[in-house]
Order: C-alpha cells, then sequence, then structure tokens
C-alpha cells in the first residue's frame, strides 16, 4: 500500500525497512508518473493499471510479471541473495527479509554449500541437503543470481 512508505522507510507491520536513497529517487519518480497518469484514482496499492485505477483492487501477479518481466518472488529472493553477498550477516536477513534462522541458513547454503555446519553446533555438520540452488541470469551484474527450487527450470 501506498501508506506502507513513509519517511524514506518501508513500514510492514512493526518492522521498519530504511530505503536507500537510489530507491527513494526511483520510488518517487515512479510516483510522480503514477498521480501524472492517474490523478484522480483512490487506489492504495503501490501498483496499478488502467483497470485497477478505477477500483480499489490490486493489480493481479500475473499483470506484475509480465510488466516486470519477473516474478515478486524472484525479486525477493534476488534481493535476498544480494543482501546476503554484500553482508554476509544471516541475522541481518532474518530481522530484513522477516526470515527464519533456518531459511537464512538455507540461502547460506545455496550461496556456498561448504558452510551448511551452523557455528552452534559442536563439530558436526548439517546433513539436509540445500532445497535451493542458484540461477544466474545472462547479462546480469554478479549479484543477480536467483535462488530457485530444483525442480524449476
Amino acid at each position: 500500500m501506498l501508506t506502507d512508505v513513509h519517511d524514506g522507510r518501508l513500514h510492514l507491520g512493526e518492522r521498519n525497512i530504511p530505503l536507500a536513497q537510489p530507491v527513494r529517487t526511483r520510488l518517487a519518480a515512479y510516483l510522480e508518473e503514477r498521480t501524472r497518469r492517474w490523478p484522480n484514482t483512490a487506489n492504495p496499492h503501490f501498483f496499478i493499471n488502467c483497470t485497477t485505477a478505477t477500483d480499489l483492487g490490486p493489480t493481479s501477479n500475473i499483470w506484475a510479471t509480465k510488466v516486470l518481466g519477473i516474478s515478486a518472488q524472484a525479486i525477493r529472493e534476488d534481493r535476498i541473495v544480494h543482501e546476503l553477498l554484500a553482508t554476509g550477516d544471516l541475522r541481518h536477513l532474518v530481522d530484513l527479509f522477516g526470515l527464519t534462522i533456518s531459511g537464512a541458513y538455507r540461502y547460506l547454503a545455496a550461496l556456498d554449500p561448504s558452510s551448511t555446519r551452523k557455528p552452534n553446533e559442536a563439530g558436526g555438520g548439517c546433513s539436509t541437503p540445500p532445497i535451493m540452488r542458484i540461477r544466474v541470469i545472462a547479462g546480469a551484474p554478479p549479484a543477480a543470481g536467483l535462488i530457485v527450487n530444483p525442480s524449476r527450470p
């Protein structure tokens, strides 16, 4: 919702996620374009189109995937991978993305399979194989790997 973004932060429930300056700049540009195209819309959703601008409903997942060329889930997974590569901090992933500790470890294991032993395990390793793998998008920057399920192409 539009009301979830204010004061340079994304507010999701009790979590407040700071937005980097380039994100705030792009967000402002998009919101200006949105207002220019649909100045009288009452739709509170961030993304709208010519159909949803006249009501209060969200756009469909299919519309967003078609327009963006990538699913929202794939974008989220890419952001998680990028953040892990940038910080290496699992606790940061948990706090920023609302992951569980085991979920954050799965991302780490997908990036570095030798890291499956959790720090608090005395001499033992995690015998559970990673359930994800990395797929690199052709022409994308190095950090644009996506975590995907092995069963997906």
